[in-house]
C-alpha cells in the first residue's frame, strides 16, 4: 500500500478522492488502476468463507459457501427481506468505484480484526485474532497490552475463581471508564471485561456471564453505547461446519441495556452477524449479516422495537460496520468494497475499492479518519473522509422503521382471572411491591389469555342443548413442543369452560405416546410415553394486525378449542368448540360482567423467526433477578375454583 498525503480525502458525497494537489502522479495513478482491477475481480466473486471452510470446518481457508444455503437463507428471510425489509428483492451492489489508497497506521501484525479507541488515552487497540494477543498502537507499532499471561478470573458473589486464557479474541469495545470489552470468536466464546493500568496495559479480565445458553455461538462484535450499553453479535456458523456434515447454523443478536437486563434482539437460521454499532444516542443500532448480505437498523426507544433494512444493498460478506457522526451507516466488505448506507433515503454508494481483506471499521473522531483492520496485509489503514453538513439531519434516527414482531395486547392491569391462575404459579400481582409492573412481566413471557361470556351463533346442537356460557384459557409458552426428559419444555394450556347447566370442562393430565424425529433419521424413533396436560396448545399465531388463534386441541380427552381475538374489535371475537361425535358449535366472545373484552385478554406472543427483545435474565453485578412463575407448582385440581 502506498500512503496518500495527509491532506487527501475521500469525499464520502462524491465517493472520490479529493486533493489540496491539482495534479497526481502517473505513478499513483496506474497504482490506482491496478489495484482497483484487482479488486474488482475479489468483488465479483460469491460469498467467500475466509474464516471457516464450509465443507472441512476448518480456519483460515477459502471455500463458497454451498449456494443451496445462500438460496435458503433467502427463502426463510420472506419475500424482499434478503435485500431489505420490503420491496423486491435485488441482487447484490456491483457498482465499481474509484481505488483511493488509504494512508497506513501499523504493520506487522497477526490477523488484526477489532478496533477500540481508548476514550481517554486516544490510544487505538486492535485485537489479533490468530495469537490471542491485544495491542496498543503506540508510534505506528503494536504494543502487547493483553496476552495469555493476563489473568482472567470467574467471579461468583466475593470469591474470584481463575478462567482459562484469552483465545481467539474478535471484537473489541472500551466502556466510558476505559474497560475493554472483548469476544473470543470460538463456539461457547466469552464476553470478558479487561481492567487497564496507567500505561495501557492488561492487570485482569473478568469473564462476564450471559444469560442464556450459547455454548455452540462464536462471537464475532462487541459494541458499547453511550450509557456502557453492549451489543454482541455472532453465529454458530462455526460449531456447525466443525462435524461430520454441515448442520443448520444461526446468527445471535443480544443487547445488555444501561439497566442489566440482557435482551435477544435477532436469532434467526442461516444468518451469521458480524459487526453491530450503536447510534450516538443509543436508541438505535445497525448490524449485518455476512451470509445474506443485510444491512439492517432496528429502533430500541419505544416499548415495542422496530426494525428496517436497506432493500437497494445486499453486501457481499460484510465484515465491518459503523455509523458516521452524520447518522449514516458505513460498510466494509471482506474483498474490499467499501459503501456509504444513507438509511434515511436507502442510497447507496461505493466510496472505494481497497485492496486486501477488510475485516473491522472504527471512526476516529480526532482525526476525522475512519480506521479498517486488513487481515490478509497483517496492516491497519484509514482515510480520511469529508463530511458534508447534514443541516441537523441524523441519518438513522429518520430511517424507515416497520414493527419488528407482530402487534402485543397487554392491558395495564393482570386481569382477575389470570392473576389467580398466575397465583398458584407462585406469582401473587397482590402483592406489586414486590413484582414488576404486569406489562412488563406479560412482556417477558409469551402468553395468550382470555376470560370471556360466550353466546352461541345460529341453533344450539340439539344432541346436548347445554351450550358453553362461559370460557377461560390461558396458555404459556405457546407453541412450544414437549420433549421426553426434559421438565416444563412444551406449551401449557389452562381452560375452565362452564355449561348453561353449570358443568365444568377443565384442563387435565393425560398419559400419551411420544416419538423423536430428526432430520438425520428417516423415521420417527419411539420415545416411550409422557404425562402432558390437556388439552394441547398448537398453531397459535399472531397476524400483522394484532388478531390471535388459538388452537387447543382436547386429544379426545375434552373438546376441541378454537378462539379468535380481535383486540381491535373485540366485538369480532368469537370461538368454535368441537365436541366429537356432540357436534361444533360456534360462539361470540364478550366480556364477562359487561365489562370490555380487551380488558379480559392477554397476547404477548408472536411467531416471526427474529424473535427481537426477548428478555434472557439480567446481568448478576448490575441488577437484582426479579421473581418469575413457577409453573411446575401449579396444581391443576384447583383451577375448577377460579370459576
Amino acid at each position: 500500500m502506498r500512503p496518500i498525503q495527509p491532506e487527501r480525502a475521500v469525499d464520502v458525497e462524491a465517493g472520490q478522492r479529493v486533493s489540496g494537489d491539482t495534479a497526481m502522479n502517473k505513478l499513483h495513478i496506474v497504482t490506482a488502476l491496478l489495484l482497483a482491477a484487482v479488486a474488482h475481480v475479489f468483488a465479483g466473486e460469491p460469498f467467500c468463507a475466509r474464516k471457516i471452510n464450509a465443507w472441512t470446518g476448518r480456519r483460515g481457508e477459502s471455500s463458497q459457501v454451498n449456494p443451496q444455503w445462500l438460496a435458503a437463507a433467502s427463502a426463510i428471510a420472506g419475500p424482499g427481506r434478503a435485500g431489505g425489509a420490503s420491496g423486491e428483492y435485488r441482487p447484490p451492489h456491483s457498482a465499481t468505484a474509484p481505488s483511493v489508497m488509504p494512508q497506513m497506521v501499523a504493520r506487522g501484525l497477526r490477523s488484526p480484526d477489532g478496533l477500540a479507541i481508548h476514550p481517554k488515552t486516544g490510544v487505538l487497540y486492535v485485537s489479533q485474532e490468530d495469537s490471542g494477543v491485544i495491542s496498543a498502537i503506540v508510534n505506528g507499532k503494536p504494543v502487547t497490552a493483553i496476552n495469555a499471561r493476563t489473568p482472567i478470573y470467574s467471579s461468583t458473589g466475593p470469591i474470584r475463581i481463575g478462567a482459562d486464557p484469552l483465545r481467539v479474541p474478535e471484537g473489541i469495545a472500551f466502556s466510558h471508564d476505559g474497560e475493554l470489552y472483548v469476544v473470543e470468536d470460538r463456539p461457547g466464546g466469552r464476553l470478558v471485561r479487561f481492567a487497564l493500568d496507567g500505561n495501557g496495559q492488561g492487570i485482569a479480565g473478568e469473564d462476564i456471564r450471559v444469560p442464556g445458553d450459547w455454548s455452540h455461538i462464536a462471537w464475532e462484535g462487541v459494541a458499547t453505547g453511550p450509557h456502557d450499553e453492549l451489543l454482541l453479535s455472532g453465529s454458530s456458523a462455526e460449531d456447525a461446519v466443525s462435524g461430520d456434515a454441515p448442520a443448520v447454523f444461526e446468527g445471535v443478536l443480544l443487547y445488555r441495556d444501561r439497566t442489566g437486563n440482557w435482551w435477544q434482539l435477532d436469532r434467526r437460521p442461516l444468518r451469521s452477524f458480524s459487526q453491530a454499532a450503536f447510534s450516538r444516542d443509543g436508541t438505535k443500532i445497525a448490524y449485518a449479516c455476512e451470509v445474506t448480505g443485510e444491512i439492517c437498523w432496528m429502533d430500541l426507544s419505544a416499548e415495542q422495537p422496530r426494525w428496517g433494512a436497506s432493500v437497494n444493498y445486499a453486501a457481499k460478506s460484510p465484515e465491518g460496520l459503523c455509523i458516521l457522526p452524520d447518522g449514516r451507516i458505513l460498510v466494509a466488505e471482506e474483498h474490499g468494497g467499501l459503501f456509504l448506507v444513507d438509511p434515511e433515503t436507502d442510497h447507496v454508494r461505493q466510496l472505494t475499492t481497497a485492496p486486501g481483506t477488510l475485516e473491522s471499521l472504527a471512526w476516529d473522531a480526532s482525526s476525522q479518519s475512519l480506521l479498517a483492520a486488513d487481515d490478509r496485509s497483517g496492516t491497519i489503514v484509514k482515510w480520511k473522509l469529508v463530511l458534508r453538513s447534514s443541516q441537523g439531519r441524523y441519518a438513522i434516527d429518520r430511517a424507515r422503521f416497520e414493527p419488528a414482531r407482530t402487534p402485543r395486547h397487554i392491558p395495564d392491569r393482570c386481569p382477575d382471572f389470570l392473576a389467580k391462575v398466575l397465583k398458584y404459579g407462585g406469582v401473587d400481582f397482590s402483592k406489586a411491591d414486590t413484582l414488576p409492573p404486569f406489562k412488563v412481566f406479560a412482556g417477558r413471557a409469551p402468553l395468550v389469555a382470555v376470560d370471556a361470556v360466550t353466546t352461541p351463533v345460529g341453533p344450539v346442537d340439539s344432541a346436548t342443548g347445554d351450550p358453553i356460557v362461559r370460557i377461560q384459557a390461558a396458555v404459556f409458552r405457546p407453541n412450544s413442543v414437549p420433549v421426553p426428559g426434559v421438565a416444563q419444555s412444551g406449551a401449557l394450556a389452562i381452560v375452565l369452560a362452564k355449561t348453561r347447566s353449570g358443568k365444568v370442562i377443565r384442563t387435565r393430565c393425560a398419559d400419551v405416546s411420544a416419538g423423536v424425529a430428526s432430520f438425520a433419521a428417516p423415521f420417527a424413533q419411539a420415545a416411550g410415553r409422557m404425562r402432558v396436560t390437556v388439552p394441547l396448545a398448537g398453531a397459535v399465531g399472531v397476524s400483522e394486525e394484532g388478531v390471535c388463534n388459538l388452537h387447543l386441541m382436547g386429544m379426545g380427552e375434552m373438546p376441541d378449542f378454537h378462539v379468535v381475538l380481535n383486540p381491535l374489535a373485540p366485538d369480532a371475537s368469537y370461538a368454535v368448540v368441537d365436541d366429537g361425535p356432540k357436534g361444533i358449535q360456534q360462539y361470540r366472545l364478550a366480556g364477562p360482567r359487561g365489562e370490555d373484552l380487551a380488558r379480559n385478554m392477554v397476547i404477548s406472543f408472536s411467531k416471526e423467526l427474529a424473535m427481537p427483545m426477548r428478555w434472557l435474565g439480567r446481568d448478576e453485578q448490575l441488577a437484582r433477578k426479579q421473581p418469575e412463575m413457577d409453573v411446575a407448582r401449579m396444581d391443576l385440581g384447583k383451577f375448577a375454583g377460579a370459576l
